[in-house]
């Protein structure tokens, strides 16, 4: 029976027919999981990493450490930084703001800011470019 490298918890048969392989280690799928995934703060579905650190969904603007809430583009990383004991908040440089997500109010974890899978990212830019629209038909006919 082979054991997960990551966790040392023997593999199920099923992980052993079809290994989750993560950098030429072999990894059982809660492992595989936590490195390649992560959860999305609207959705609460699961995410890839890899789509991570496009966009950033900010909550509570004061305690992320920017102007206003809502949908973020990262332009540069490290785009966030942490205190050594507490604190922390993102690079207001390194994020560019591009709208209010009026569906999107709080973080389940009541974390000031999240990131957000690829179809909630896709959302997000879609209402943004919604009222955005509206707004400038608005405008234009008052």
């Amino acid at each position: 029976m082979r054991l997960c490298n990551y966790c040392r918890e023997p593999l199920t048969e099923e992980e052993e027919a079809s290994p989750a392989l993560y950098e030429g280690e072999t990894l059982c799928n809660t492992c595989h999981c936590d490195l390649n995934h992560f959860t999305c703060s609207w959705c609460e579905g699961c995410g890839e990493n890899e789509e991570k650190h496009r966009y950033v969904m900010v909550f509570d603007a004061d305690e992320a450490g920017v102007a206003l809430p809502g949908l973020y583009r990262v332009t540069t990383t490290p785009y966030y930084w942490h205190g050594l004991i507490g604190g922390g908040g993102l690079d207001p440089r390194a994020v560019t703001w591009l709208g209010f997500v009026a569906e999107c109010r709080t973080d389940p974890d009541g974390a000031p800011c999240g990131h957000l899978c690829l179809d909630c990212q896709i959302r997000a830019l879609e209402e943004i470019i919604y009222e955005t629209r509206c707004i400038a038909a608005a405008l234009r006919h008052p």
